[in-house]
């Protein structure tokens, strides 16, 4: 019995390891990736409208369109690659928001950065990471690809860190050092 446990015990913790290291991507391995996806689920009232977001990441820009009631509609386009910080929104005409050493907490709301960095924040995680199928640690899947997009733009927006595409090295040092908000 004692034998079985341990083989059963060995089987498992091979069968973990394999899973966890060929279901991970690199960081550089995010950035490089290019895909276009849409995701959408019923949403208010009664099921009967879709909440839709649109990710398009083509090399280091990543356009995030959300839609809600068929006429709330939000784009934004992020360039993670790009200094200054900033965020630009088309409305119509084209509004930047430019991180300023802003640290966005729930206190910071009212800045206009961190309001436009918790709705990106709240439009992909409520619509993208819990309505994609898939795992998130695989690039081929949906999840991996809103997970990875996802973690870009937090970075990016939230940190301050500019990344190449050019270099092993997948990012510079980050502009400054701030916490995860807790919305």
């Amino acid at each position: 019995m004692q034998f079985f446990k341990f083989n059963l015990f060995i089987i498992c913790a091979y069968w973990l390891s394999v899973t966890f290291v060929f279901a991970n991507y690199t960081e550089q391995e995010c950035l490089n990736k290019d895909f276009d996806l849409t995701i959408s689920h019923k949403g208010q009232p009664f099921g009967l409208t879709q909440n839709i977001i649109r990710l398009n990441k083509l090399k280091c820009v990543i356009h995030i369109e959300s839609e809600k009631l068929k006429f709330m509609k939000n784009k934004w386009i992020i360039d993670t690659c790009r200094e200054p910080v900033h965020i630009k929104k088309d409305s119509g005409s084209v509004e930047i928001f430019k991180k300023n050493s802003v640290v966005c907490s729930e206190d910071e709301k009212k800045i206009d950065y961190c309001k436009e960095y918790f709705e990106i924040w709240n439009v992909i995680q409520d619509y993208g990471l819990i309505f994609a199928a898939g795992e998130k640690g695989n690039l081929e899947e949906d999840h991996g690809k809103v997970f990875c997009a996802y973690e870009l733009v937090k970075k990016y927006l939230l940190n301050g860190v500019v990344f190449t595409r050019n270099s092993d090295e997948p990012s510079l040092s980050p502009v400054e050092n701030n916490t995860e908000p807790q919305p």
